[in-house]
Parts: structure tokens; sequence; C-alpha cells
């Protein structure tokens, strides 16, 4: 299935969609993932999206991390 076909068959179901945890603005409560929240499929929010991530094997030096 390529990508437009996977978006239309996704906006073709009416209910709401439920994202998880908060962001950089949140409160203190909505920073865990165990936090919901509910939208629209065709709704937008400036705060809403995702989130990439890679994991970390070794760090060879820990005071290069800022």
């Amino acid at each position: 299935m390529d990508i437009e076909s996977l978006l239309r068959s996704f906006q073709a179901v009416h209910t709401k969609r439920v994202v998880r945890g908060g962001g950089w603005g949140s409160i203190g409560e909505s920073l865990r993932v165990d936090h919901r929240m509910s939208f629209e499929p065709d709704g937008v929010e400036l705060f809403l999206g995702f989130r990439c991530v890679k994991a970390i094997d070794k760090v060879a030096n820990k005071s290069s991390i800022p």
C-alpha cells in the first residue's frame, strides 16, 4: 500500500484519534506517555506532531553531550 492510499483510508474513518504524552509547552501532568487526548482525524493542531528517536548504544565521551 502506498502512502497516498494509506492516508485516504485513514481519513475515511471519522472517529477521533488518540494522542499520548505532551510536548515542550505542556504542564507536568501531560508529559507522561499515559496522558491521553483525542482529536478529530482531519483537525490541525499547532502542538501536535511526532518525534523521531534513535537509540544510542554507547557514548564514547560524555563531556561532548550538551
